[in-house]
């Protein structure tokens, strides 16, 4: 394994952690905290590391209903 793979699989297992710890939290906000540059490079290691989508992982944690985020995120 690369150094860059096990960075990037360390900062996604802290995004897991992150989802895990505050299910109210939006993706973007989790993305940020985890150190990803966007959301878009969190979704991009979800499809890569665990072969599905954010809200898969959510549903699979039976959090249903966690809402969008409309202007500032909630803290972490």
């Amino acid at each position: 394994m690369s150094p860059k793979t096990y960075a990037r699989l360390m900062r996604f297992s802290r995004a897991m952690d992150l989802a895990r710890e505050n299910s109210r939290a939006s993706w973007a906000s989790i993305a940020v905290a985890a150190g990803y540059y966007d959301q878009a490079h969190l979704i991009e290691d979800f499809q890569v590391f665990a072969g599905a989508m954010p809200e898969v992982f959510r549903c699979e944690l039976g959090i249903t209903g966690v809402p969008m985020s409309k202007g500032r995120a909630p803290q972490l």
